[in-house]
């Protein structure tokens, strides 16, 4: 049977209110995760340089807000760029006909 850890989350914050100097009430949230997800979650916190905690809120907080727009950073962009742009070379040369009227709209009129 596979052992159940329990993660604690104390700090949780809306930081578009902090920098306003307002902060929202806090939420405790216990969450009971198996050994496996508590050992990915601190190598992905450690990874971004915070506490486990902290960034399985910053997860959590993420996930709720599912519906907003997310707005990339230019340092995130670039990065994003650059890895759809890492494989470019492997990517086929088509001649400039094959993206007339004719080509595209082939299968039907």
């Amino acid at each position: 049977m596979t052992q159940v850890h329990e993660i604690t989350i104390l700090r949780f914050r809306n930081p578009k209110l902090v920098w306003l100097g307002q902060l929202r009430n806090r939420m405790s949230i216990i969450i009971n995760i198996k050994a496996e997800a508590e050992a990915e979650l601190t190598r992905q916190a450690a990874a971004h340089g915070v506490q486990p905690e902290d960034y399985a809120a910053a997860l959590l907080e993420e996930a709720v807000h599912t519906g907003e727009a997310k707005k990339l950073t230019a340092d995130q962009l670039d990065r994003t760029l650059q890895e759809l742009a890492q494989f470019s070379h492997k990517i086929p040369l088509l001649p400039d006909d094959a993206f007339s009227r004719e080509a595209l709209y082939q299968d039907h009129d």
